[in-house]
């Protein structure tokens, strides 16, 4: 029987690239793994996204997305799939205290998330990860299903 080495990458992205973070010492420790093995790093308090145009001020400029970012959510989405992640193993999104964004814009919170969940998966066609850790300080903060996909039928028989 082989040694079991936690891994924060596969421990999370065996549920689904987005991972919930109550205690900031185990964030901390995951944060500190990614950096280690070669991950970008993304990190924003989101207690400074009082408004919607302070959201898309602070992830067009934290993420360097192109001038042309229409700020807004069909853009948001746009740019995430452009981001420069050659690196060795892919993006760490960290969102510090999200519950003050969550409850704020819940609706557009959690779009903003299921967001993070696809356009992740769509890095993984290139071997790219693309993870997001939410950091908050409200153990009653949850999200519905995100990422949700149906299953279709293969792509020869539709």
């Amino acid at each position: 029987m082989q040694n079991y080495i936690y891994s924060p990458e596969i421990a999370i992205l065996r549920k689904g690239p987005i991972s919930l973070y109550h205690q900031t010492e185990f964030l901390d420790q995951d944060i500190n793994w990614f950096i280690e093995n070669g991950y970008k790093v993304y990190q924003a308090d989101c207690r400074e996204w009082s408004s919607l145009e302070k959201f898309h001020e602070s992830v067009s400029e934290l993420l360097d997305f192109p001038s042309y970012y229409g700020s807004n959510l069909d853009g948001f989405e746009d740019c995430l799939c452009e981001l420069d992640l050659n690196v060795k193993r892919g993006g760490l999104i960290v969102l510090l205290n999200f519950e003050f964004f969550a409850y704020k814009f819940p609706n557009k919170s959690t779009i903003i998330v299921d967001i993070l969940a696809n356009v992740s998966r769509l890095y993984l066609i290139d071997n790219i990860k693309l993870i997001t850790l939410i950091q908050t300080n409200d153990k009653n903060l949850s999200f519905p299903p995100i990422g949700c996909m149906n299953v279709g039928v293969n792509q020869k028989e539709s």
